[in-house]
C-alpha cells in the first residue's frame, strides 16, 4: 500500500511531520493547534493571532493532535524519531500548561480522529498481515478510550480515513471488499461502524482509488466523499473506471446520492453545514479552493495558492469558524524556484486574507 504519510521535514514552515496528513485542529473559541517540530503548537486567532509551544515530547517528534471538545485539553501523538531506536506512535492527553498523560503506544498508525464527546479516539493502522481478500496489507480500524487507553480493534481492509458521526455513536469508514487487478482502484461500502461492537451498516457503495476523503455534515444528515464512483448502498460500483476523482454528497436518511463537483480531491462542511470548501488540483501540487453555500450547486473560487502536500503528506485545508476557510498557501521564494508554505485564512468571498506564519515562527524562535 502507498505510504501518503511519510517523515517529513521543511525548513522555515508551520508544517507537521511524521506519517500523518496535515489536517489542523480549530477549536470553537478560534484557537489552531499545530504539531511542529518544535512541539506541539497553539494559535489563539482570536487574540492577536498569538502563539505558543505547550508541550514537546522528548526524543519524540510530534506528527497530529486534536482538542477535546471544551477546549481546555487536546489529545496528541507523536512518534519516535529513527535515531534514538524506535519509531512507535505515542498517545497522549495534554492539557494547556503542558502536563501530559501517556495512554497508549501503537506501531503503524496511519490516520486518527477524537470523537465529538472526546470520549475515544479512531485509529487506522498498517495490518501487520496481508489482506486474505484483496492479497496486500490494509489499514484497520482501531478504538482507544481517551481515558484509560484501552484499545480495541474494529474492522480490518478499511481506507485509512474516517469520520465520527456528530453524535459520537459510531464511525464512518469505507470498507474495501474487492480490488481491480494489477489496480489502485477498490470497490466497497462506505459503512457505519459501532464503536463498541465493531457492528456495520451499510451507507452507500463506493469506488475509490488509493486515496479517499471523507466529512459529515454537523447536523449528522449527509456525508461528503471524494472517490471514483458513489452509489446507493444496494447498487454495486464497476470494478474499474477511467473517471477522475468527484466530490458526491450521501443523505444518511434516504441513501440518496449527488454529484457536486467534478474533479475534486476533498470537501469539508463549514461549522454549521451551510458551505462547503472544495479543492481541486490545477498544477501538480497546487490546487484552487472554492466555497458553496446554499444548494452547493455553484463553487465560486477564491484561491489559487493552496498546498496540496509536502513531501509525502497530504495538506487538508479546513474553516477557521464559519465565515472563514484556513489553508496552507504557498510563497514563491523570490530569485529562487522554491517554495515557502505558510497558514493563511480567507474569508468565504475571498476579499480578506491573513497571514498567521509570521506568529508561529515567533512563538518558535521564542520556546
Amino acid at each position: 500500500m502507498k505510504n501518503s504519510s511519510l517523515a517529513v521535514l521543511l525548513t522555515g514552515v508551520l508544517l507537521l511531520v511524521g506519517c500523518f496528513p496535515v489536517e489542523l485542529s480549530v477549536s470553537k473559541d478560534g484557537r489552531v493547534l499545530i504539531p511542529r517540530q518544535e512541539g506541539f503548537c497553539v494559535l489563539a486567532t482570536a487574540d492577536k493571532s498569538q502563539a505558543k509551544v505547550v508541550y514537546t515530547p522528548k526524543g519524540e517528534q510530534p506528527v497530529w493532535a486534536a482538542f477535546a471538545g471544551d477546549g481546555k485539553s487536546f489529545v496528541a501523538i507523536s512518534q519516535g524519531k529513527a535515531d534514538m531506536g524506535d519509531r512507535g506512535y505515542t498517545l497522549r492527553n495534554v492539557t494547556m500548561d503542558g502536563s501530559a498523560k501517556s495512554l497508549t503506544k501503537l506501531s503503524n498508525l496511519l490516520y486518527a480522529r477524537l470523537s465529538g464527546d472526546g470520549a475515544r479516539i479512531s485509529l487506522t493502522r498498517a495490518a501487520d498481515a496481508e489482506s486474505k481478500t484483496l492479497g496486500k496489507k490494509m489499514p484497520e480500524l482501531l478504538v482507544v478510550s481517551a481515558a484509560d487507553g484501552t484499545t480495541k480493534t474494529l474492522l480490518s481492509d478499511v481506507a485509512a480515513m474516517h469520520r465520527w458521526t456528530s453524535d459520537s455513536k459510531s464511525i464512518l469508514a469505507v470498507h474495501v471488499t474487492a480490488r481491480e487487478k494489477d489496480s489502485d482502484q477498490y470497490a466497497g461500502k462506505l459503512v457505519t461502524v459501532d464503536p463498541a461492537t465493531g457492528k456495520t451498516t451499510d451507507v452507500a457503495s463506493v469506488l475509490a482509488g488509493d486515496k479517499i476523503f471523507i466529512d459529515v455534515s454537523p447536523d449528522g444528515g449527509k456525508v461528503l466523499l471524494a472517490a471514483l464512483k458513489v452509489l446507493p448502498p444496494t447498487q454495486a460500483v464497476p470494478g474499474k473506471t477511467e473517471d477522475k476523482v468527484a466530490l458526491f454528497e450521501v443523505d444518511l436518511k434516504s441513501g440518496q446520492v449527488r454529484l457536486l463537483k467534478n474533479k475534486t480531491l476533498l470537501g469539508v462542511y463549514s461549522p454549521k453545514g451551510d458551505r462547503v470548501l472544495a479543492c481541486t488540483e490545477t498544477t501538480e501540487g497546487v490546487m484552487e479552493v472554492s466555497v458553496a453555500s446554499g444548494d452547493m450547486k455553484t463553487f465560486t473560487a477564491i484561491a489559487t495558492d493552496a498546498a496540496k502536500s509536502a513531501g509525502s503528506s497530504d495538506i487538508y485545508p479546513t474553516w477557521l469558524d464559519n465565515e472563514t476557510p484556513l489553508y496552507i498557501g504557498l510563497l514563491a521564494v523570490y530569485g529562487t524556484e522554491a517554495k515557502n508554505f505558510r497558514l493563511l485564512a480567507l474569508s468565504a468571498d475571498g476579499k480578506t486574507r491573513r497571514n498567521f506564519q509570521p506568529n508561529i515562527d515567533l512563538a518558535v524562535e521564542e520556546k
